[in-house]
């Protein structure tokens, strides 16, 4: 450690070149290897979740047929649609399988449109002014190939209908929708790209204003900015090469958490560097004073960066697949910007005071005896809560305890479609399914069956009939199709044709001749099975959590069905209601082991640095304090703010929330714990912990500032989840700056001190015995004489 300050202090201009030069390695590979680099798979579950294993038993009976998501398009029309309708239909039908031949990597596997003789009657409304297409897919819903294949068929669709609309100028023009499970996920990826080009922009413009606003002096305002900035611009490159590596997906919304993140702590950083160089500048030279600010505040930030990287690594542990990608991403970059911190920018530091002939430090002075005015008001409160720990201590938590009880019994919801705001292409399409078919349509939870090889075909086709009559009188269910009513209903239940002669026997043969045509994609015979399949749509749309209880009832009713001795040997399910219900249970296991283990890891931290368990495991506790108080406060004004349900958040903003503020919190008591050591050598224990509140108040105050202003750009995103994830995060931190810190933690300290517990000494944090009390000199602002 000693050398590497030594090397930065004597050579920052070789400091300079060497980060260029890295930067600019990172940048050619990182150009080279793009190529290469895998697109988002979209794969979210484990291997051993219900979803991929059916999805697994659907693709080795219906291998050509088993699409993992779909595109639906609506066509909205103000009268009647006719047989100039039914052409547009069939155009369309024609130009899809010519896409498909000219472009297989799309995957497009089958389409049915209001066309087909046989079952296009249920995708044309009753009013006859609605119709669907539904397009199957190949991909993922959130799958790069998918967002591609939705861009292309919506391409298709609208040259279509503009011919259309304007061969029949006479009639109301006919209106398309995109929507289904693809086209949520093109919605997704679109406004994830927006998120991560507003972000950036946002957060580097609001760092710099309050950066200028700090220091009023645009040379050392620049000097974070370039650090972080070359900082996040080397991390990304960084990760995209590792990416190539290790042949896994750099996912989008990892990069718009490299850049927050990176932005709002290495920043604080920086802070923390320059505001203990400015103090040091009043004693010595430049070279000196950085030389003494390396070597006094470099444990405390490889400390307090150690608590946020650790925090974020143990996201590896999590089974879903993107949230186990987003936190060791975020990790190597904060490591990243913590090595320039303690490197790039001390060298930027002494180029400027040496390159201005010391106008740069003059400057950084200027500041620092300023500061003795700002600084007034923290000498203040360390006296006031000196005064009454014990009270300020109790009010705090008694005003507080109820926000964080409110949060505590908040519910975390699964929703796709509320990710989307409301004016989303593919939220409307969904809103005008839902008028006028069920909203399960668009994604249909897909049944599957197997059933001995030595099973006779009648007893299987009774069997099955049985079964679809069984989950078609469920509550929530619209229509089953199967091997015997591949139609959802049979057509004599269709409709009452008394009037027509034979019409039973009529019907029956109907019945007879779809279920023949059918038989192919409801029921496949493998050479040690059958495998048969049923297609549920339900009355809500397939994200809900009334189509999950639907999907677990569906489950519980079929039990006497499967097992040694019965009718099938197994069941599975597969579809976007089956993913989802299996992302709930996995996000749930994944939230107890990872918080588990983040606690852990920063418990261990925090014992090192302040060399207590007791007082580890109470600022262990103010942070969970307030995770809880934070999300009361979200769940309280999220309705107003974002238009989200009362008392819930998504199931993404505790998880994400839990994680970076109990990291970024400890940041914060890691920064003020280390000064309170130092401060408590010179002034004994009371005027210790007053001196090191007075000293990082300002400082650490501008960092919460600055980081939850770098969270709050998050809001700016057109994705609901992650704008109420931005307000979340924007909120804890402040709480975390102006309650935590100077007011929980100081208080304890002193409230303890006075009880002289016989279990925590009052020079538990100490390295040797205190000296006698001294007086903190007084911070009140002097008068300037004209």
């Amino acid at each position: 450690m000693r050398w590497a300050i030594r090397w930065v202090v004597r050579h920052p201009r070789r400091v300079l070149a060497t980060w260029i030069l890295a930067a600019t390695m990172l940048a050619v590979l990182a150009w080279a290897l793009a190529p290469y680099l895998p697109p988002d798979s979209g794969d979210f579950l484990p291997e051993h979740s219900a979803t991929v294993q059916g999805y697994r038993l659907l693709h080795e009976g219906f291998g050509e047929e088993a699409a993992e998501s779909s595109i639906v398009l609506v066509f909205q029309g103000k009268v009647p649609f006719g047989e100039a309708e039914r052409a547009l239909a069939h155009q369309l039908e024609t130009h899809l399988e010519q896409l498909r031949h000219e472009m297989p990597h799309l995957g497009l596997l089958r389409w049915l449109t209001w066309n087909h003789p046989l079952l296009g009657t249920r995708l044309l409304s009753a009013d006859r002014q609605c119709a669907l297409a539904l397009i199957h897919l190949n991909w993922p819903f959130v799958h790069d190939q998918a967002t591609h294949a939705v861009s292309q068929v919506e391409t298709l669709a609208r040259d279509l209908l503009q011919t259309h609309n304007a061969r029949y100028s006479d009639r109301p023009a006919i209106q398309l929708l995109v929507t289904g499970t693809a086209g949520f996920g093109r919605d997704l990826n679109v406004a994830v790209y927006h998120s991560l080009d507003v972000t950036t922009w946002a957060t580097m413009v609001l760092v710099l204003a309050l950066l200028m606003l700090l220091y009023r002096d645009i040379c050392v305002a620049v000097v974070p900015l370039v650090t972080i900035g070359t900082a996040v611009w080397a991390s990304l490159r960084l990760l995209e090469v590792l990416c190539v590596c290790l042949r896994q997906p750099l996912i989008n919304i990892a990069r718009i958490f490299v850049v927050v993140v990176l932005f709002g702590a290495g920043t604080d950083y920086c802070l923390f560097l320059i505001s203990r160089f400015r103090e040091e500048l009043q004693r010595h030279l430049p070279s000196r004073a950085m030389h003494i600010t390396l070597r006094q505040v470099g444990g405390a930030l490889v400390a307090s960066a150690g608590v946020v990287m650790l925090g974020l690594a143990m996201m590896a542990f999590a089974e879903f697949a993107r949230v186990s990608a987003v936190g060791p991403y975020v990790a190597i970059g904060l490591g990243v910007a913590l090595a320039a911190a303690l490197t790039l920018a001390p060298a930027c530091l002494l180029v400027l005071a040496r390159w201005y002939g010391g106008r740069s430090t003059l400057s950084l002075r200027k500041a620092a005896s300023d500061g003795t005015r700002v600084n007034w008001f923290w000498h203040s409160l360390a006296q006031a809560i000196a005064a009454r720990p014990g009270t300020i201590l109790i009010v705090s938590l008694l005003i507080m305890s109820p926000l964080a009880w409110y949060g505590a019994t908040s519910r975390a919801i699964m929703d796709v479609c509320a990710e989307l705001p409301p004016q989303a292409e593919s939220r409307q399409g969904l809103e005008l399914i839902r008028q006028h078919f069920p909203a399960g349509e668009i994604g249909p939870a897909t049944l599957l069956l197997v059933a001995p090889l030595d099973t006779q075909p009648n007893t299987l086709r009774k069997q099955v009939d049985e079964i679809t009559q069984v989950v078609a009188g469920l509550d929530n269910v619209r229509e089953v199709r199967s091997l015997t009513q591949p139609l959802g209903r049979s057509v004599r239940a269709a409709a009452d044709r008394s009037d027509i002669a034979n019409w039973s026997l009529l019907s029956q043969g109907v019945d007879w001749l779809a279920g023949q045509l059918a038989s192919r994609h409801y029921l496949r015979q493998l050479s040690d099975k059958w495998v048969a399949r049923l297609e549920i749509v339900f009355g809500t749309e397939p994200f809900s959590a009334e189509s999950i209880a639907t999907l677990r009832q569906v489950q519980q009713t079929l039990t006497p069905y499967v097992g040694p001795g019965r009718p099938f040997t197994q069941l599975a399910v597969h579809g976007i209601t089956s993913f989802t219900a299996d992302l709930a249970q996995v996000h749930q296991s994944d939230r107890w082991r990872v918080n588990s283990l983040v606690l852990l890891g920063i418990l261990a931290i925090l014992i090192a640095v302040v060399r207590s368990l007791g007082w580890a495991c109470y600022l262990l506790a103010t942070v969970l304090f307030n995770y809880f108080v934070t999300l009361g406060v979200v769940s309280l004004i999220g309705p107003l703010w974002l238009g989200t349900a009362l008392g819930a958040t998504d199931w993404k903003v505790p998880y994400f929330l839990f994680v970076i503020l109990v990291a970024v919190g400890e940041d914060y008591n890691i920064f003020l714990m280390s000064r309170v050591r130092e401060e408590q050598r010179r002034l004994g224990w009371c005027a210790g912990i007053q001196q090191a509140l007075a000293r990082t108040g300002a400082t650490i105050s501008m960092c919460g500032l600055i980081m939850a202003g770098a969270f709050a750009t998050m809001m700016l995103s057109e994705l609901v989840t992650l704008a109420h994830l931005g307000l979340a995060l924007a909120i804890g931190v402040l709480l975390e700056t102006f309650v935590v810190r100077p007011i929980l933690v100081p208080a304890a300290l002193l409230a303890w001190h006075h009880t002289k517990s016989l279990f925590f000494p009052p020079n538990i944090l100490l390295t040797s015995p205190p000296p006698a009390p001294t007086k903190l000199p007084s911070h009140r602002p002097v008068r300037q004489s004209a």
